[in-house]
């Protein structure tokens, strides 16, 4: 290895390191601001952070509260439920969720979805895909074991068999419910209101009719978009266009 090699390797080292500690005092500074009651500086501090690839969900969190704080509900609606995204077990991430959606000024009631549907969901919606997915990993194994007792008749047949039928019905429910998180995480594209007020229209412009007026903080899903406007579709069901300027997406 020849000296300019080496000292490529240690400048890169160097450069590596400087970003760790200018990371550090970022993080370190949002915390401070945020503690001083500076909560204008933290959101900046924190969403430099999340810029710098830190997309973990105790940074949301973090800066969901400093939203809050400042009175940015939609902001910090968002903020949560990016945080929730990436842990959906995080249970302080939850409780302010609920929390800033007390004082949403809309309270649209959600479609029904039916019994069975609200309890899968629910249950879908439980942990992470990921954290699924290694349950799905962990059953198929002891799926594999049970079988393998099974053929070579190691312990009690009935409760071997017991074994093999829980592990199966175990993985193949893990396995769907990865499958359906996984789906719903990517598949859905959702947007929350960031400005006080804003007309829901049956088109994709101020000439068509108002059929809605959204608050700050209205949460939806983004159906499709179109130059400047987003169809989007409320808890309720009703469909109409925003202009993109008055949303952020999730």
């Amino acid at each position: 290895m020849n000296k300019k090699t080496i000292l490529i390797i240690i400048l890169i080292l160097l450069s590596r390191g400087l970003r760790a500690a200018s990371d550090n005092d970022i993080w370190n500074e949002a915390n401070a601001a945020y503690d001083r009651a500076d909560y204008v500086a933290a959101a900046d501090y924190y969403t430099s952070y999340l810029e710098r690839g830190h997309l973990l969900p105790e940074v949301y969190y973090n800066l969901g509260n400093a939203y809050f704080k400042q009175g940015k509900l939609g902001l910090a609606i968002a903020s949560y439920r990016h945080s929730l995204k990436l842990d959906p077990s995080f249970r302080a991430a939850r409780e302010n969720l609920v929390f800033a959606r007390s004082y949403t000024v809309d309270k649209v009631e959600e479609k029904p979805r039916g019994f069975l549907v609200d309890i899968w969901y629910n249950f879908a919606t439980l942990l992470s895909p990921q954290a699924y997915f290694i349950l799905s990993i962990f059953f198929y194994w002891l799926l594999c074991a049970a079988l393998t007792m099974l053929m070579l008749k190691y312990g009690k047949r009935e409760l071997v068999i017991y074994l093999v039928i829980i592990a199966a019905f175990m993985f193949i429910l893990s396995a769907a419910v990865t499958r359906f998180a996984i789906n719903e995480e990517r598949g859905a594209n959702w947007g929350v209101v960031t400005v006080p007020a804003v007309d829901l229209r049956d088109g994709p412009g101020e000439d068509f009719e108002k059929i809605f007026t959204g608050h700050e903080g209205l949460e939806f899903k983004i159906i499709s978009k179109r130059q400047n406007y987003c169809l989007v579709e409320l808890a309720s069901g009703l469909k109409g266009w925003i202009p993109r300027e008055s949303l952020t997406e999730i």
